[in-house]
């Protein structure tokens, strides 16, 4: 009575078994392509990771660092202040005070001058030249300055002239062949 049920149709079977396990095999396929997308983003993950603790390490130097010049800056600006205290003056002022309100600028009463002084500056203003054109050529001999030195000790420390003054007194110098074309290590 039950023969039926256990009557074997080899070819139903033999399709059945097929189609499991082609369906088998492709769950297998994506459960080994989902494995490798987990494993990917795990590396990612290990990668990024890194990084961040890296930049994370990097971010609290910094830091540190930035406090160390923070509290540099509050120490010169204590420094400057109990300088400024003992001079009594503004004799440096900061950014910030830049800013503020301009102070008014000292304007010294113009001094007359004695007759002694006329007299003096009278006898030393047509000697100034020659007196420049001496300290230059004395300068040029000592042989191991450039031109750029010798401008910045005649026109900025020692400010016998203005910088178009000493090159046309340089070029003078030349034109009259007293100095080479090419001083020092220019």
């Amino acid at each position: 009575m039950l023969g039926w049920l256990f009557r074997t149709d080899s070819s139903k079977w033999k399709a059945l078994d097929k189609a499991l396990t082609r369906s088998f095999l492709k769950v297998k396929g994506e459960i080994e392509a989902l494995f490798s997308w987990v494993s990917h983003f795990q590396r990612l993950h290990a990668q990024n990771s890194q990084e961040h603790s890296k930049f994370q390490l990097e971010l609290e130097h910094n830091a540190s660092r930035t406090d160390l010049l923070e509290e540099e800056v509050e120490l010169l600006k204590k420094e400057l202040e109990s300088l400024q205290g003992r001079s009594g003056k503004n004799q440096v002022r900061t950014r910030s005070e830049l800013k503020s309100e301009p102070e008014p600028k000292y304007v010294p009463e113009p001094r007359l001058k004695t007759t002694f002084e006329e007299n003096i500056l009278n006898e030393i203003m047509p000697n100034r030249k020659k007196f420049i054109l001496q300290q230059i050529i004395k300068l040029i001999d000592k042989g191991d300055l450039s031109t750029k030195q010798i401008e910045h000790i005649i026109v900025r420390e020692k400010r016998y002239c203005g910088r178009t003054t000493f090159y046309a007194y340089l070029k003078e110098l030349r034109d009259r062949r007293i100095i080479p074309e090419k001083i020092g290590s220019e």
